[in-house]
């Protein structure tokens, strides 16, 4: 019952993934807190989770409406209307040089993370989202002057507030408003272009949702756990239009800058489905950047599209093509991403991803070697 109470109080615009567009999921808010996606899901993300994009194979005979109803952090166990916590926890199997005797193999623990929405009216028009979480290093802090963030650290604080009915205010420490906002951090999209997993920012956004277009703006003063030199402080906008339900075209900017570098991005974006459970999405954008040591400018290109289809509850094939040139001038390299894989629900809570990753790097004076790898990920969530 609690599902089909939802499912009434709830308009049928949510997005656990960009993705998931073709089941007619528009809009990120429904399902999850922010507006962007990402994040801790609330009761109705939990529920179209649990009900219908997992598998029912190893279900038994549970209604849908059964499903949604054990989907609480308790299970069927329903919590004070004011407080909704959760874990996460991502791990990977990490094989680099597939098919050679240098095979190497690594298991990661991406994420273990936990959550808390807090509700300040039954209504849920004021929210309080946090999360705190142990994190790897990402190996590009490595190989530069910004400031690595500690592994045990919050990724999120903020409020949300639906000031009128189609508003929202954000005000705290989140991701920025920028592009698709999908969960592979290391997607040219997002790791080459200040958009990653230890990316997030002080700042203030606001979101406008109308029925057929959303435009949020996200003006931020940087991390503030950071050095002062080291600050991404800046703006972005995000702007996507309904063509049809399952079918969106936007654009999106961001401009941004510290001591050391000045970036300015711009991309188009569009979500289109060709029918329930198959989807393609697409990002590619300029990137704009500049050394402020040298004032050395470079102008490059990226982009990022990925295909989903599903073959049946809970199991679809996933496939994606990623491209980045740092400059446009003849002689810079190429980087290509291609990979094929799987991307599956077989339970409640669980999510796994498998896939075989073949990197290339080509430029007209010489190429490097392909570098293939498999990936395989689990996910797991209360």
């Amino acid at each position: 019952m609690k599902l089909a109470f939802l499912i009434l109080l709830l308009p049928f615009l949510a997005n656990a993934y960009p993705d998931f567009i073709s089941y007619g999921y528009r809009t990120c808010i429904t399902c999850h807190y922010n507006g962007q996606g990402g994040g801790a899901l609330n009761d109705y993300g939990r529920a179209v989770w649990a009900s219908e994009l997992t598998s029912r194979a190893l279900t038994g005979n549970k209604t849908a409406d059964q499903l949604g109803d054990e989907s609480g952090f308790l299970g069927k166990t329903e919590l004070p209307w004011y407080i909704r916590p959760g874990l996460k926890y991502r791990g990977l199997f990490l094989q680099t040089g597939v098919g050679s005797s240098k095979a190497v193999n690594r298991w990661i623990n991406m994420q273990m993370e936990g959550n808390l929405a807090i509700h300040l009216d039954k209504r849920q028009e004021k929210v309080i989202v946090m999360s705190y979480a142990n994190t790897p290093t990402p190996r590009r802090f490595s190989t530069t002057k910004e400031q690595p963030p500690p592994n045990l650290s919050s990724h999120e604080y903020y409020l949300r507030w639906q000031v009128e009915k189609k508003q929202y205010v954000y005000i705290g420490f989140m991701d920025k408003f920028y592009g698709l906002k999908h969960p592979d951090h290391t997607a040219f999209n997002r790791a080459l272009i200040r958009n990653s997993q230890n990316d997030q920012t002080h700042g203030i956004a606001y979101q406008y949702l109308a029925d057929k277009y959303d435009i949020t703006g996200h003006v931020f003063a940087g991390n503030l756990s950071q050095d002062k030199d080291v600050r991404q402080s800046g703006a972005t906008v995000l702007y996507e239009y309904a063509l049809e339900k399952t079918m969106t075209l936007g654009g999106t900017a961001m401009f941004l800058t510290n001591d050391y570098i000045e970036q300015q991005t711009a991309a188009v974006i569009s979500r289109l489905s060709f029918s329930k459970g198959k989807s393609f999405i697409t990002e590619v954008g300029l990137k704009n950047d500049k050394i402020k040591s040298t004032s050395t400018t470079t102008l490059g290109y990226y982009g990022f599209l990925q295909g989903l289809i599903g073959v049946e509850r809970g199991y679809n094939f996933l496939t994606g093509l990623q491209m980045y040139k740092a400059e446009l001038n003849a002689s810079s390299p190429v980087q290509n991403r291609l990979s094929v894989g799987g991307l599956f629900f077989p339970y409640p809570r669980t999510e796994l991803r498998i896939e075989v990753v073949n990197d290339r790097t080509s430029a007209p004076a010489n190429s490097s070697p392909d570098q293939w790898s498999l990936q395989a990920q689990v996910h797991l969530a209360l």
